[in-house]
């Protein structure tokens, strides 16, 4: 780093002591919270990659804790971690980080270095790429000319507008990404994209290619359109959702039209689609699957992970949750998730954005936060108390109670939050006294074991693998 007035400007990347240092994910800054720090949400994000005027430019690496006196262009470079709580501030902003990563040469081999990888890919791919990136497999767009194409749309703005649950921050990861050398030469493929009602289904994937023999297909999670939401809930009582069969012939389909190695990952939703596509493609395909990255996602009944599909993949599978993790901790996992760090705030932790990362790793945690872990016992202990009926009784009077609201979209609700609520307890005074007082019951149960596991709270120790 050198002085430039009062602001650093890396003048050499992340990891410079590294041969492959420059290679590394987004050149991370390996800044860890406890110590020094941005000021606002930029410092160790996965996502974020967006500076302001009064953020530490995070291409920066390792800078030691304690008062930094300025110098006028004399090279100074820090190889210590962060030791202690400070503020340090800088007024450079992203852009001459991907000025740098223009003039460099990308390596497809080491292209997937590092763990949350992953993220970043499953993070863009939120966005709509119709008419963008190719539906087949036998042809490819650079990620640098879907993001140029993107922003170019006639229907940038629908494009960007991306509902209340997805982090809108994506749309500048993507022309981010799209920049940089380092993703910018990503191969884009089999983009599928569909929300059928009458099957209550939301599903979308899309495969990124590098090279000749590097291959990782994505499914999207939950987006804004309710429908999802309903197949969400669907997978408390049913054995197979729609998204999940489709997912499989996805991963089927592109196996067939793709050389080399497969990787498998997804958040949220996606994250359960691309384990069972994983545990239920056939023997020849699934050894060549090297990694399948589990993003917070919902579980699986607990005798899918005794089945030996399962267990001829799960030495391949990382699994990542943050530390209040909810989505992530619905219904039976395997043992072995990876805890994230991660600075937000309840149900937000479920958004990526809030991750840590360092280098190219996630910022791990011994054990999820006893909240998690309260909510966790709570409704898992209250699904498994219910049987098969109840559960499904219990999800289609609640979505049935939306269909009367006339409502797509979560964001279609919040706009006239007030009114749309009216009529949701409206529709709730016409269900007839039987479903009323079954439903009633459920409720009450799900009240019981709120009660019972106060008290009972207690970190839950994580391992490092399955």
């Amino acid at each position: 780093m050198c002085a430039c007035g009062n602001c650093f400007v890396a003048i050499h990347t992340a990891w410079a002591d590294d041969a492959n240092g420059w290679l590394l994910l987004f050149h991370c800054a390996n800044l860890h919270r406890a110590g020094v720090a941005t000021q606002n949400d930029v410092a160790l994000h996965v996502f974020l990659v967006s500076v302001d005027e009064e953020s530490v430019l995070h291409i920066a690496s390792r800078v030691v804790g304690g008062k930094v006196e300025r110098a006028e262009h004399v090279p100074v470079v820090f190889h210590f971690w962060a030791i202690s709580q400070c503020e340090a501030k800088a007024c450079e902003d992203i852009n001459d980080f991907f000025a740098n990563e223009r003039n460099r040469v990308a390596c497809a081999k080491l292209f997937w270095h590092g763990r949350a990888c992953d993220i970043y890919l499953v993070g863009f791919f939120c966005l709509s790429f119709d008419g963008i990136v190719p539906s087949d497999f036998s042809r490819k767009i650079t990620l640098r000319q879907a993001a140029y194409d993107f922003a170019r749309a006639d229907d940038y703005e629908t494009r960007s507008d991306v509902g209340a649950l997805i982090n809108p921050d994506t749309v500048q990861l993507l022309q981010l990404a799209g920049e940089s050398e380092r993703f910018g030469e990503i191969g884009l493929c089999g983009f599928i994209n569909k929300v059928e009602l009458e099957r209550e289904e939301q599903f979308s994937a899309v495969t990124f290619t590098r090279g000749k023999n590097l291959n990782f297909v994505a499914f999207r999670g939950t987006d804004d359109n309710i429908v999802g939401w309903k197949e969400d809930f669907n997978l408390a009582f049913m054995d197979t959702v729609p998204s999940q069969s489709d997912a499989l012939a996805y991963l089927g389909e592109a196996a067939q039209y793709l050389r080399g190695t497969i990787m498998v990952g997804g958040h949220s939703k996606g994250a359960n689609l691309a384990l069972y596509s994983a545990v239920n493609i056939p023997k020849k395909i699934q050894s060549r699957i090297s990694a399948v990255y589990a993003n917070d996602g919902p579980g699986f009944k607990k005798e899918f992970f005794e089945r030996a599909e399962f267990a001829a993949i799960k030495d391949r599978l990382h699994a990542y949750v943050p530390q209040l993790s909810i989505v992530g901790m619905l219904f039976s996992h395997a043992d072995g998730y990876i805890t994230v760090d991660s600075d937000g705030r309840g149900i937000r932790q479920h958004d990526p954005f809030t991750w840590h990362i360092l280098g190219a790793h996630f910022v791990e945690l011994v054990g999820l936060d006893e909240e998690s872990v309260y909510i966790s016992q709570t409704v898992n202990g209250w699904f498994n108390a219910l049987t098969q009926t109840q559960r499904e009784l219990f999800v289609q009077t609640l979505f049935g109670l939306l269909k009367n609201v006339d409502v797509r979209t979560n964001s279609e609700f919040t706009e006239n939050f007030g009114e749309n609520l009216f009529k949701l307890l409206k529709a709730a005074t016409k269900v007839d006294s039987e479903t009323r007082e079954a439903v009633m019951k459920t409720v009450k149960l799900l009240v019981k074991y709120a009660f019972k596991n106060v008290g009972q709270l207690k970190k839950t120790p994580v391992s490092s693998g399955f």
